[in-house]
C-alpha cells in the first residue's frame, strides 16, 4: 500500500479542472499600463488572466478588459484596452488542468501605471 496513488486507485482528480477566482477592487488613479505576474504552470495546465477596469459612472459599458495567457515563469504584459479615469481595477484568473494530475498557480502580481 505504501507508495500507492489512493487518487488512480479510486479514480478521483487530485486537482479540480477547472478554478476560477479574481483579486479584490483596488481604487486605481490613473492608466493601467502593465500587468507583472509570475505563475508555475506545469505541463497540461493553463492560466488566463484578464484585468478589469470598473468605471461607476459609464452609461453604456462600464468595464473595459484584457484578457492574457499566461506562460510558465515570470511574465510583463502590456495593457493596452485601458483608459485614465477609470476607478477600480482588479484582476480575474481561470486555472486549468487537464489531467487533474497537477494544477497551475499564481505566485505574485502587481499592477502598474
Amino acid at each position: 500500500m505504501s507508495g500507492e496513488d489512493i487518487y488512480s486507485r479510486f479514480g478521483f482528480r487530485k486537482f479540480p479542472k477547472q478554478v476560477s477566482f479574481r483579486s479584490a477592487k483596488v481604487q486605481f488613479t490613473g492608466t493601467p499600463t502593465t500587468l507583472e505576474i509570475e505563475a508555475h504552470i506545469p505541463d497540461g495546465t493553463s492560466i488566463e488572466a484578464t484585468v478589469v477596469q470598473e468605471w461607476s459612472d459609464a452609461i453604456e459599458d462600464p468595464n473595459y478588459s484584457q484578457a492574457i495567457t499566461l506562460q510558465d515563469g515570470i511574465q510583463i504584459e502590456d495593457l493596452t484596452e485601458f483608459e485614465a479615469g477609470g476607478e477600480y481595477v482588479w484582476v480575474e484568473f481561470d486555472l486549468q488542468s487537464d489531467t487533474g494530475e497537477q494544477f497551475p498557480g499564481v505566485l505574485s502580481y502587481s499592477l502598474r501605471r
